[in-house]
This record gives C-alpha cells, structure tokens and sequence, in this order.
C-alpha cells in the first residue's frame, strides 16, 4: 500500500545491546501516512469528500492504530511506558501525517497514560474507574472517581514538525527547483511513454469509453489515486471498476509510478 512521501519518523532509544538477539539500543521507524481522501476534485470528489479532500481517513487512524499497537507487542520491553527522553517523533507538516502520527503513537502507548493520587481540582481518587459514557454524573465527577489523568489511560505525545518550506528531511522535494522539472522528463521518457501507451492503453480505453478524461499519465495517477481512496472507504470506485480487478492494479500502479 502506498500513499504520499515519506510523512513521519519514528526514533526510540533505549539503553539495551543487542548481543544475541536482544533488545535493540535504537529502534528508527519510517512510515507514510495512512489512508486519506483523494487530493483533487477531479472525478465526484465532491460527492463523497466534501471539506475532507486530501485528509486522513477513519480507516487510515486505524491503520496507524493497529501499526502502534502490533510494535508494542513486539518491543514490549522498550514501550510499556512513555518516556521523554527515549521518545522522538517528527512528521510532516500535514494534517493527514499529523493525525497518523498521534493515532500511531496512541495504539503504542494504549492505556499506558499516568495516574493521579490525589486531584486537587477534583478531589482524592479511590477507585480505578476509568469509563466515563456521559452518565453518571459530571465529566468533573468522573476525574475525581478515577485514577487516570485522562479517560480511558491516554498518554498523550508530542509530535514535531516544521514548516514545509523548511523540511529538508521528511519533504526535501518540496522546495526543489529542480523537482517539477526531472518529473517532467521523467514522464516524457521514452520508457515511461511506452508504459502508458502499452502497459496503460486498456485501462485509459476503459475510463475514456465511460466519460472520464485521461490523456496522459497523470490523469491516470489522479483516477488511481481515486480508485485506492474508495476502496478503503468501502465506496463505489470510478467507472465502478472492481477492486480486485486488473484495472484496480493498473490504476494502483499508475499511481505509484508517478
């Protein structure tokens, strides 16, 4: 599965050796985003993503849940606890990374979160019941029956970022002068022309024969970026390919290509 650039790095240390398969010293993550909403209002965009084109997806804060969780299960040693001085997280300037970030980071430290003995603000804490539904009381007399310090355990971290004219690590091309002009002639490429007129001629056919336009690679790059969109929101795909389809594969593949 692949979306956008690289969006978020990943830097836990923790003071371990690795001699015969122990726990590691450094652990780096690198991941992309999860899914997300089609970036443009080519197609019905605006039918199914009204204000949400280009954003993370409910399926995509569950992709990073899971991800968090599943390397928790695997380092439980190094992640049973939040630790600031072992904990480093950087993400693009993005809405949709940020948001993967902060749901990755929940599912690996889920129900982890600090409690409180004594609130001065809510008073003295007995009991560990941390379920809050809205009943029972106010959210006020909630904090003062519970132990943690937010519902449900939550360890909140802190994500960094900079500005996108200022990411030189996660988002270097952004700023590359030099970007838009080798992608251009990489598409021009003979190689890459022979890819779309060949490799994509059913495909492009197809599309064109059921009124969307596509006369180039990057209108293909825009449909599968549509195409992979709708699958993981469960929703009719453009032209109503199938996702298990060979069309579904070339699109996919377009876009990744690009």
């Amino acid at each position: 599965m692949v979306f956008q650039k690289l969006s978020l790095i990943f830097i836990l240390s923790a003071f371990f050796t690795v001699i015969n398969g122990e726990s590691p010293d450094l652990i780096i993550e690198l991941f992309r985003h999860g899914a997300r909403a089609p970036e443009y209002t080519t197609y019905d965009a605006e039918n199914y993503w009204v204000n949400r084109l280009g954003q993370l997806t409910p399926v995509g804060m569950r992709m990073h849940y899971v991800l968090g969780k599943s390397l928790r299960e695997r380092y439980p040693e190094l992640l049973s606890k939040y630790d600031p001085k072992k904990v480093y997280v950087r993400s693009t300037d993005l809405d949709r990374t940020l948001m993967s970030a902060y749901s990755h980071m929940q599912g690996i430290f889920d129900h982890s979160g600090p409690e409180i003995e004594m609130n001065p603000y809510f008073g003295s804490s007995n009991n560990n019941n941390d379920n809050w539904d809205g009943e029972g009381g106010s959210l006020g007399e909630f904090f003062a029956r519970s132990k943690s310090a937010l519902p449900d355990k939550a360890q909140v971290v802190p994500i960094y970022s900079l500005p996108l004219e200022e990411d030189h690590v996660l988002r270097g091309y952004h700023r590359c002068e030099s970007t838009g002009k080798y992608r251009q002639q990489n598409l021009e490429d003979q190689a890459a022309m022979n890819v779309y007129k060949n490799d994509m001629k059913e495909v492009a056919t197809y599309l064109i024969q059921q009124g969307i336009e596509v006369s180039n690679f990057f209108d293909l790059r825009k449909m599968g970026e549509f195409a992979i969109s709708h699958k993981f929101e469960n929703i009719k795909l453009p032209a109503n390919i199938k996702p298990d389809s060979q069309f579904y594969k070339d699109l996919k593949f377009a876009y990744e290509y690009y």
